[in-house]
Order: C-alpha cells, then sequence, then structure tokens
C-alpha cells in the first residue's frame, strides 16, 4: 500500500505592483498656491490661522463649520496655524488644480 504524499507547495505570489508614481504641482501652480497664501497672510507671520483661512474662504460655497473643520484637518502639527505646506496640501485636497495632468486623462 502506498502512503499519500502532501500536495505540492503553492506557486509563489508575484510581486506587489510598484506604487503609483507621486503627484507633484508643477513650478505655476505652486506659485499659484504660494501667491495666495502670501495675500491671506495678513500678519506675516508664516501661517494663516482660521480667521485667515475664513477669509481667504469668504464668498466660496463652504460654511464656517465646514472651513474650521477643513483647518483641523489641514493643522497637521495642531499649533492652530497653518504653514506653507499644510496650506498647498489643503489647496491640492480641494481638486482644484490639476496634479501632473490627472484632469486630463
Amino acid at each position: 500500500r502506498r502512503c499519500a504524499q502532501p500536495p505540492p507547495p503553492p506557486p509563489p505570489l508575484p510581486p506587489p505592483p510598484p506604487p503609483p508614481p507621486k503627484r507633484e504641482l508643477t513650478g505655476a501652480q505652486l506659485e499659484e498656491i504660494n501667491a495666495i497664501f502670501s495675500l491671506y497672510d495678513k500678519d506675516g507671520s508664516g501661517g494663516l490661522t482660521a480667521k485667515e483661512l475664513k477669509q481667504a474662504m469668504k464668498g466660496t460655497f463652504l460654511d464656517e463649520e465646514e472651513i474650521d473643520a477643513m483647518f483641523t484637518k489641514a493643522d497637521k502639527n495642531d499649533d492652530d496655524m497653518l504653514d506653507k505646506d499644510e496650506f498647498r496640501s489643503l489647496m491640492v485636497s480641494t481638486g482644484l488644480w490639476d496634479v501632473d495632468g490627472a484632469l486630463e486623462e
């Protein structure tokens, strides 16, 4: 009588796909966002307060509570101020800037 042999091991899994390339703003888009930032950084502190962000967003479809929520989410270091990097991330998250031609597809 023959002993049953164990089944062969399954084939190895294929390697995971490479991560998508990091999406970047163009130089002109960065200049535009930096100009907006400087325009609303009224006190020249290098950061936007919630009040300054509300002023910048005045006349948009967002109400104060929505702007407060956006501010809180964007303020990664919880210093009650958006620095240029935090502001840039916030602006990109709005979808108003076409990052790496993503809107052209």
